[in-house]
């Protein structure tokens, strides 16, 4: 089977009490059922705990917030279930975050969400843009029902998207191509035009001067739910206007950056339910919220803490992901 993954997925290790954001925060924490299992009969004091505070979440059964924190989570942002059962015995949700994978049969495509700030710094490191490998790895391709010519298709689609973001065009310049060729890509999949999708494409991507209204590019954030009151706040400041917002220097670095990593994580889901034009809405939305916020600040720590929180505040709600993909 093969594994696609950034160069840097390997590297990313969980800096804990360090993280200037934890993921253990503002976040209700799922608990699977085969780790809802192991707590319901862990012995002594540390099994009352654990016991104490899971509730059920409508069909999830949860860890109950405290103060907006996961009740394991203690002063100096460390686990107690780490610390105490070990690394296996933490659920699936903090075990996996902040990786998410995509499987499209004989290729599994792997990531790490730009929600974490620690990923945020391996992947925007403003040097390069974000690289992808792909090897070998054991295992047998798992049955699905993509249509295979359209899948195909995709892949390749996302490959000039990736060739022509590396140019010198302005942000905004790249991000109406990129709707334009969104556009293209749905008219060739509503006709059942398969073959001829990579062609418009690559027409599309070469259109000068597209413009993006504002509803096309402004985020939605007053119907988004938010975790804490920091986005809004500063989306209320700096949201106006028709425009894609003005960025230059290493905030334009860093949201290129962030671009491809939001083509990578999104285009090719598209596969599967033939909505494709929802996904480059749902990058160019985000991306307008990173630009939105990052402006012309040129610190680079910043930077990806403005990204990450972005992330943070869409990637991991539903409603918020549905929402950014409308119309």
């Amino acid at each position: 089977m093969k594994v696609m993954e950034p160069d840097v997925y390997g590297a990313f290790r969980c800096v804990g009490g360090k993280c200037p954001d934890t993921c253990c925060a503002a976040w209700e924490v799922v608990v699977d059922s085969r780790s809802a299992a192991r707590y319901a009969v862990e012995p002594g004091p540390f099994g009352e705990r654990l016991r104490a505070a899971m509730t059920r979440d409508g069909e999830d059964t949860v860890f109950r917030l405290e103060d907006g924190r996961c009740p394991f989570l203690n002063r100096e942002n460390l686990c107690d279930i780490y610390l105490t059962l070990g690394e296996g015995a933490l659920c699936r949700t903090c075990t996996l975050y902040p990786r998410f994978f995509h499987v499209y049969g004989g290729i599994t495509e792997r990531g790490l969400s730009l929600s974490c700030p620690e990923a945020a710094r391996l992947l925007l490191n403003g040097h390069r843009p974000p690289a992808f490998v792909t090897r070998e790895e054991p295992g047998l391709p798992e049955p699905n029902e993509l249509n295979p010519v359209l899948y195909l298709a995709l892949r390749r689609c996302r490959e000039q998207i990736f060739a022509f973001l590396q140019n010198d065009l302005p942000l905004r310049e790249k991000a109406g191509r990129l709707l334009a060729a969104g556009e293209a890509i749905q008219r060739k999949i509503n006709g059942r035009r398969y073959k001829s999708i990579e062609a418009a494409c690559g027409e599309a991507l070469q259109k000068e001067g597209v413009r993006l209204s504002a509803a096309q590019w402004l985020p939605l954030w007053q119907g988004l739910e938010f975790l804490g009151p920091e986005l809004p706040r500063r989306l209320a400041l700096l949201v106006a206007g028709e425009n894609f917002p003005e960025v230059s220097g290493p905030a334009e670095v860093l949201c290129e950056q962030a671009l491809v990593y939001f083509v990578y994580r999104y285009f090719l889901e598209g596969a599967w339910d033939r909505q494709v034009l929802p996904r480059v809405r749902l990058v160019l939305r985000l991306l307008g919220l990173c630009a939105a916020l990052c402006g012309e600040e040129t610190d680079g720590n910043t930077l990806r803490r403005y990204i990450s929180l972005c992330c943070k505040e869409v990637e991991h709600n539903e409603e918020n992901l549905q929402r950014m993909m409308s119309k």
